[in-house]
């Protein structure tokens, strides 16, 4: 079998099973046990996607464990010999049970899905497989009207992207309604010159978790740096559950993972309206604890996620929903009244927010295009994106919000242009039009609020590579004119 992915080699400090139970520095750090009195997360079910395909094994797992979900699709038989996924699940939700330890969510219900052997390695096509087996369990039994939060403590080389095979698995599985977190690697930050982010947690709408080092303020040395890392979590020297029915100390942003994965759990439970991968990202964001540079930054992302900041908030109001469009010959069928929306999460807003430039820095976006005289598609790779937003919300949610809208406005993207049309124009079109749909429903159906953003500059290289430029002047009279005339936006196809 091919290995796509391969856990590297690591050190297991076995630890004997004293009296009681151990609450790790990683949830203490996290203040997860002040916030038990919201939630214990109760309403969530974590899919630990890894070596372990059965949990029941482990007296510490065996009561938060839902056996009848557990898969294994590896050339291994389920019990972990391996020990990382037991470790991990632990991590997330261990029983509070008064031996071993306790997990961020004691009260998350645990399912294994073996997608790595017994060495370590997989293949991404095995996960994948499980990703969706995850997203597409029946809503019934002990599931049903539960959070589905999927971790994935694995990953590919420094760099490497996401197969489109995963790529798939995992838009399928948010668009169902589930919560992904992976792990963004143990490269380190290399020359620093460019990310070293793995392959899934490099994928824009995952949720890339770094490691830090006890007391919780620091990265991890080993822990991979680059503009995807999305959120930080302990991830040095974690106690936590291991093969055999053991416990043991390990090191990684796979013990970070999951560690968001219990986090997750909690918030969902505590805030059932939260329903969407995007508004979890954003209310994660409005109430983080930066430990770093003020902002997001490559190493830790948005910051730590301390549980003490997501108390005893009150959910927004949802939106009045349109008025219904009046057909031109309407009938007098009986109209069934409008189902209760669910209401937004918390999004703290603070006035006179200055404009703030949000740059690309090591991050690139790449769409295919062709003028409308062309048959072959080429691909439009942008090295070099600025944007200027404005809002009434913290910089750092306004950073959390643009990096999700260009990732996803660049997603799955063709351009079919005007006959005659070259790169420079494709580039002219790509940031009007980035600009002039941020204030349509697609960002207000992802974060709750429309945007005011403007792009400063983009850039491409010919393929000769030799860069073009285009500057805020020159989008700017482009996205006049869709304005006075948005007929114009003919000229421009999505598929």
């Amino acid at each position: 079998m091919k290995k796509d992915i391969q856990l590297d080699p690591y050190s297991i400090e076995l630890v004997a099973l004293e009296g009681g139970q151990v609450v790790d520095w990683g949830n203490a750090y996290l203040k997860a046990e002040d916030f038990y009195r919201a939630s214990r997360g109760e309403g969530a079910v974590i899919f630990i996607i890894d070596t372990a395909g059965q949990f029941t094994d482990h007296p510490d797992l065996r009561p938060n464990c839902l056996p009848e979900y557990d898969r294994n699709i590896t050339n291994s038989p389920p019990p972990d010999a391996h020990g990382h996924g037991t470790h991990c699940a632990g991590i997330s939700a261990a029983a509070d049970n008064n031996i071993g330890v306790i997990g961020i969510a004691p009260g998350a219900k645990l399912v294994a899905l073996k997608a790595l052997n017994d060495t370590g390695g997989g293949s991404f096509n095995w996960v994948a497989d499980q990703v969706r087996y995850a997203a597409d369990i029946p809503e019934s039994g002990p599931i049903k009207n539960k959070k589905r939060i999927i971790s994935m403590s694995l990953g590919g080389p420094a760099g490497m992207a996401t197969p489109p095979v995963l790529k798939s698995a995992i838009d399928y599985a948010i668009e169902k309604g589930a919560f992904i977190f992976a792990a963004a690697g143990n490269s380190g930050a290399g020359d620093g010159s460019k990310s070293t982010v793995g392959a899934p947690g490099r994928y824009g709408p995952v949720i890339a978790v770094a490691s830090t080092d006890r007391p919780g303020t620091s990265r991890s040395g080993f822990s991979s740096v680059g503009n995807e890392v999305d959120i930080a979590a302990p991830g040095g020297q974690i106690y936590s559950t291991h093969r055999g029915g053991g416990y043991a100390r390990l090191s990684g942003t796979s013990m970070a993972c999951p560690q968001m994965a219990g986090v997750a759990a909690l918030l969902l439970s505590a805030y059932p309206e939260i329903v969407t991968q995007a508004q979890l990202t954003a209310f994660l964001a409005a109430n983080i604890t930066d430990i770093l540079s003020p902002g997001i930054d490559r190493e830790t992302g948005m910051g730590t996620p301390v549980l003490t900041e997501y108390l005893d908030l009150q959910p927004g109001e949802p939106d009045e929903p349109d008025e219904p469009d009046t057909p031109d010959d309407p009938v007098d069928d009986p109209v069934d009244e409008e189902p209760e929306q669910p209401a937004e999460p918390v999004i703290p807003r603070r006035p006179n927010v200055a404009t703030t430039l949000f740059p690309s820095t090591g991050q690139s976006y790449v769409l295919q295009w062709r003028a409308n005289d062309e048959r072959a598609l080429k691909n439009l790779i942008v090295s070099a994106l600025d944007v200027r937003v404005t809002g009434d919300v913290s910089t750092e949610y306004l950073a959390t919000i643009v990096r999700a809208y260009v990732a996803d406005w660049f997603g799955s993207r063709v351009m079919v242009i005007r006959e005659k049309e070259d790169v420079r124009d494709a580039l002219v079109w790509c940031a009007a039009f980035l600009q002039f749909n941020a204030d349509d429903d697609r960002a207000k159906e992802l974060f709750g609020i429309r945007m005011d953003l403007v792009v400063d500059r983009i850039v491409t290289h010919t393929d000769d590579g030799v860069p073009v430029s285009v500057e805020r002047s020159e989008i700017a009279a482009r996205v006049k004119d869709l304005e006075q005339r948005p007929a114009a936006a003919a000229a421009l196809h999505y598929a």
